[in-house]
């Protein structure tokens, strides 16, 4: 089997579950905004935006720098351990610093809403017990992917989220029913149900959580309390710049909702929170395919280091990438007629503007994922730190400027702007350092088109079903005319032809 039909197989099979996963939690969207006004559905996105940015930092940059070190003869045993200790180390002072501080988290949040329903305790509890238990998961779902092992992965990730799924319908459409149901229990379903509590998706979260770390635990037998320090330096030497990269990362998704609450007026935040979060949710899709890609570029690009022709194949790599987000990003942009339905209440519809711009800014993330592999492959991790921290800054400081102004559509333009300098720097500090002959002129000529038919379709057209997607086949003519060989070759690849 080639390289390239290895990587494109696992591949496929992250990416189906990681599409599976998103997708099947992105079907609970309908049901949130149904039953939650924009309002609560914005204290969910407040809190969960946090989530992402503990997440991050209590992972330290670990599973990348796990992939790396196996690469590594002298320590491929004791790579597993080591990281999983330094995880569960984090994962406790996380915990005790969290109790320590209690009484302060509560007040952070609770300070500024006024809406009475709202109590962040229960919320705070369950979230910090999803982190931890999602932390202690981070090092044995790496390993799975190390030993390729994608089927495994696949069936413990998609479980999780079937379990998580089963737990909202239940605590949001059956618990009121049973609550209401005239027979012996009822006195008990009266007691746990609380009427549109968004604290049943914190619940279910962290059930969910404990299910997945349930069924990794047959990885963890070996695991012995035995800390190989030297190993363990050479293991944050090597992680810390991944990890101020991945929080830079984890701000630029994230910062916009944490600042909307903040520098908008108290009475409105919430609400405009609510319909921003919402809308954002219709760019996951091109989110999907980006994230899927990097569960299965991440080991490949590192595995197939030491090949001669490696770079050449990054190259390939980077070709069909952009054709395929290209497609995907004009897709999406043609059919918001329709895509926009999976948002059932019409009150959060005024948002819907912000989905091209967060579409292609997208795209651009995308892409500097892709590019990220010379700064990973040459050791020079700290190039990972600047391109994130100078993207940090600028969403940082665009979000201060333009939300009080725009509202959440200076958080949309931000977070464009920041993943569109981002990909320009990689880019060109890549080349200089670990040059790669990608193809500048056709890929950008792509993207270029991509982007004229999405503004057309969406400005020029309004939103027209049918227009739109005459647009989407034009550019995929125009795609295919370009690149026949390369198209000729993915189709011989599918067929299973060596390549």
């Amino acid at each position: 089997m080639s390289t390239l039909k290895k990587f494109a197989g696992e591949t496929a099979i992250y990416g189906f579950t990681n599409i599976l996963t998103r997708t099947l939690n992105f079907l609970l969207t309908p049901l949130y905004v149904k039953i939650f006004s924009p309002s609560l559905y914005g204290v969910f996105s407040e809190l969960f935006s946090y989530t992402s940015l503990i997440a991050a930092f209590l992972s330290l940059g670990m599973e990348t720098t796990y992939f790396r070190f196996l690469q590594k003869e002298e320590f491929k045993s004791k790579v597993f351990q080591n990281a999983f200790l330094t995880l569960s180390l984090t994962s406790i002072l996380f915990g005790v610093l969290a109790l320590l501080g209690w009484p302060g988290l509560v007040n952070y949040f609770q300070h500024g809403t006024s809406l009475q329903q709202v109590d962040y305790r229960p919320f705070l509890a369950f979230f910090i017990g999803f982190i931890i238990l999602d932390n202690l998961s981070v090092i044995p779902f790496a390993r799975l992917r190390a030993e390729s092992k994608p089927l495994q992965y696949a069936f413990i990730k998609a479980s999780s989220i079937f379990l998580f799924i089963f737990l909202n319908l239940f605590f949001l459409l059956l618990l009121p029913r049973l609550a209401d149901w005239k027979g012996p229990f009822q006195a008990f379903f009266v007691w746990i149900y609380i009427p549109h509590w968004i604290g049943y998706v914190f619940l279910a979260n962290l059930l969910a959580s404990f299910y997945s770390l349930i069924c990794l635990s047959p990885l963890l037998k070996e695991i012995r309390w035995n800390f190989n320090r030297i190993l363990f330096f050479q293991m944050i030497s090597y992680s810390w710049p991944i990890l101020i990269a991945n929080l830079s990362f984890i701000l630029n998704e994230n910062l916009d909702k944490m600042l909307l609450r903040k520098l908008l007026p108290i009475r409105t935040s919430l609400y405009q929170l609510g319909i921003y979060s919402a809308c954002y949710k219709l760019s996951v899709f091109l989110n999907l395919f980006i994230q899927a890609f990097r569960l299965g570029a991440e080991p490949f690009f590192f595995s197939h280091s030491s090949h001669p022709d490696s770079k050449k194949t990054y190259a390939r790599v980077m070709d069909y990438f952009i054709m395929v987000v290209s497609i995907m990003a004009l897709a999406i942009i043609a059919n918001i007629s329709w895509l926009k339905y999976w948002i059932p209440n019409r009150e959060y519809w005024i948002g819907l503007k912000v989905v091209p711009i967060l579409v292609y800014g997208y795209v651009c993330l995308g892409i500097y994922m892709n590019l990220s592999v010379w700064y990973k492959l040459s050791d020079q991790t700290r190039f990972g730190f600047y391109i994130s921290g100078i993207g940090a800054l600028i969403t940082i400081i665009f979000n201060i400027l333009l939300i009080p102004i725009l509202g959440y559509m200076g958080s949309a333009w931000t977070t464009l702007a920041a993943y569109l300098v981002m990909m320009i720097i990689s880019y060109l500090w890549g080349q200089k350092y670990y040059s790669i002959p990608y193809k500048l002129g056709s890929n950008i000529f792509n993207l270029i088109l991509s982007l004229g038919l999405s503004l057309i379709s969406f400005l020029l057209f309004h939103q027209n079903f049918w227009l739109g997607n005459l647009s989407l086949i034009i550019f995929i003519a125009v795609l295919y005319y370009q690149n026949r060989k390369e198209w000729k070759t993915l189709f011989q690849m599918i067929k299973g032809r060596k390549i």
